[in-house]
């Protein structure tokens, strides 16, 4: 069982590029979570100092749980990725890209699954997230995002990774909807078997984690994901 009065560290990783006001937005998000135990790590990939000032005048003076990376020179968005995973300390963690925003309550709720797995056989906690327009509105599910059941349902690592290699859609989720454990994440992030994806990279770590233990899918939204038209 957890323990409430130490609970295990989450590591919210936020790559970022040139959107300072969509990611201060996610990093309120982050920063809003119930869940006591939380670093928040930024990498920082923009070509302006605009991010950079942002945080550095409001944020880093205010809370000493976030680590703040500005990357000289700039390192791409999957080896940005990459390098945040190498900074985490956390026994868990959650990507949260920074135009997506989560629930307060997205860690706490997830991690009561963790808490519950005293075996160690969850792999990743996911949920419904639904998707939100450039200007924060919701907007409908395209058929990768709809709800997959109408309550909190367990789920076989394997079956999973198999329905979605089936259907060829990611219906765990974009990189912030899923909090994983981080020793299960034995190769580097969107690498399958060796094989390095370039597309598709959130999914070839969540079949690879799903290759090591099992799922559960939360029936409730936990997070916003934007959907840019055009």
């Amino acid at each position: 069982m957890m323990n409430e009065k130490n609970p295990p560290l989450v590591s919210i990783l936020i790559p970022t590029y040139n959107r300072p006001h969509y990611f201060k937005i996610a990093l309120e998000s982050a920063l809003a979570q119930t869940y006591s135990n939380i670093e928040i790590i930024i990498g920082d990939d923009s070509t302006n100092d605009e991010t950079a000032t942002l945080i550095r005048e409001q944020y880093l003076p205010n809370y000493k749980n976030i680590t703040y990376i500005r990357n000289t020179p700039t390192l791409g968005q999957f080896h940005n990725d990459l390098m945040l995973i190498e900074k985490s300390n956390g026994e868990y963690i959650n990507f949260l890209m920074d135009d997506d925003v989560f629930y307060k309550h997205k860690i706490q709720k997830m991690m009561t699954y963790f808490e519950q797995d005293p075996n160690k056989n969850l792999a990743l906690v996911t949920s419904y997230r639904v998707r939100i327009d450039d200007h924060g509105n919701l907007i409908g599910d395209s058929h990768p995002t709809q709800r997959l059941y109408s309550e909190d349902t367990p789920l076989n690592g394997i079956f999973l990774g198999n329905w979605m290699l089936k259907g060829g859609h990611n219906i765990i989720g974009e990189p912030t909807t899923t909090l994983f454990r981080k020793e299960l994440l034995t190769e580097p992030f969107g690498t399958l078997k060796e094989r390095q994806y370039s597309c598709s990279v959130d999914m070839a770590s969540w079949i690879s984690l799903l290759s090591k233990g099992n799922a559960i899918y939360i029936s409730e939204p936990l997070s916003q994901f934007r959907y840019h038209a055009g």
